[in-house]
């Protein structure tokens, strides 16, 4: 039982990556990149800039070696949010999309709060980054963690 759950998300990662793989290269060919941000492949932002046309940076919450986690407005959805905009490279790339292949499947089956897993909303490629959305929360996983005394 447990294997099969495991061959299912595989298939539905390796689906996942293709599809978005397809996407990143079809919409980044249209944004300007920073030439730092291009030589660093992290993703420049401060506050108020604007990212993909819908989110307002209101701040950053932390970094980390896969990118960068910021509070933004999402001006659709008249909400705050969180935004983790990965590194644009390609062991970065992989693991954001096996992140997102498990989050999308959690979200799909239900019951992420029952999980104690933050709920994913959605994702996109912006300037070459992938980017995740999710709910805003009180705390990061770290300071979770160091609270606990792992």
């Amino acid at each position: 039982m447990e294997r099969e759950k495991h061959e299912e998300i595989s298939q539905f990662i390796k689906n996942l990556n293709s599809s978005v793989l397809s996407e990143s290269k079809s919409s980044s060919s249209t944004s300007k990149i920073d030439p730092k941000e291009k030589k660093s492949n992290i993703f420049y932002c401060q506050k108020s800039d604007h990212i993909a046309y819908r989110y307002e940076v209101i701040e950053e919450l932390g970094k980390g070696a896969f990118g960068r986690v910021l509070k933004v407005f999402d001006h659709k959805e008249k909400e705050e949010i969180a935004l983790k905009i990965l590194k644009a490279e390609d062991q970065f790339n992989e693991q954001g999309l096996n992140e997102m292949g498990v989050l999308k499947r959690i979200k799909e089956i239900g019951g992420a709060s029952e999980r104690n897993v933050v709920e994913y909303k959605q994702h996109f490629v912006f300037r070459e980054h992938i980017s995740f959305t999710f709910d805003l929360m009180d705390m990061n996983l770290y300071d979770v963690i160091k609270g606990r005394n792992f």
